[in-house]
């Protein structure tokens, strides 16, 4: 057994020699510790910081434990959203190379930061549920990158993630349209099979704009019983 794990970590230092780990970003190597990103990249990502504490959208300037115009006038009917980055070059590159040419590589850097930004906020979360993708769509690209973010996450925080969340309608693209279409767009989109034993869900996605999906989506996860809802994302638009 002990030259058994011995072989395996050789193995592992002559794969890391050949072929070393790169920035997913620039390509240059990376070293121990920096998780797929170098450090000057890293300093260069659109964290967002300062955000709304409820809506999580941007605040240039202002104080983040203030909430927002929108939010004070109408707040989202959740508990509050959690977002990693701003919608900003590079991750909104990354996310269109995930969705559209298969680049799970930039999956395991974005989940790393939403894990770091849900670690910070010690949100009490008990489950993950990630937004689903209907049939249709999931079988043109092969995988959901809500739920692959979401599978680390649940890895690295110990929270399970639920799949008794569908998409029961082929709804439209929500790019493009305004506020009130992308409301109209999701009206009924999804379901949740059963009830979810649980107090605090935590929806995971990619992108949040105007925050319809999460709103709709929250809406069921209530009424098969979910107490109170949050969501996680990785980027937010202002």
């Amino acid at each position: 057994m002990l030259k058994s794990l011995r072989v395996s970590a050789a193995c592992r230092r002559l794969d890391h020699w050949l072929l070393p780990p790169r920035c997913v970003f620039c390509g240059i190597p990376t070293v121990e510790g920096e998780q797929g990103v170098c450090d000057p990249c890293r300093c260069d990502l659109p964290f967002n910081d300062p955000a709304c504490p409820a809506c999580a959208a941007p605040m240039d300037g202002a104080p983040g434990d203030m909430p927002c115009a929108r939010c004070r006038a109408r707040p989202l009917p959740l508990e509050t959203v959690i977002a990693a980055f701003r919608y900003a070059f590079p991750v909104d590159a990354a996310v269109h190379a995930i969705k559209f040419r298969r680049r799970l590589e930039f999956v395991p850097v974005l989940a790393s930061a939403l894990t770091g930004a849900l670690r910070r906020a010690g949100l009490d979360a008990d489950v993950l549920v990630p937004v689903p993708l209907h049939g249709v769509r999931h079988g043109i690209r092969g995988f959901n990158q809500a739920f692959e973010l979401a599978r680390l996450v649940g890895r690295d925080c110990g929270l399970p993630v639920s799949k008794l969340a569908s998409r029961r309608r082929r709804t439209r693209p929500q790019t493009g349209l305004d506020r009130a279409a992308r409301r109209r767009n999701l009206e009924a989109a999804f379901g949740v099979e059963g009830r979810l034993s649980c107090r605090h869900a935590l929806i995971v996605d990619d992108v949040m704009t105007t925050g319809a999906t999460v709103i709709e989506l929250a809406g069921r996860l209530r009424e098969a019983g979910v107490e109170r809802v949050s969501a996680l994302v990785a980027l937010r638009r202002a």
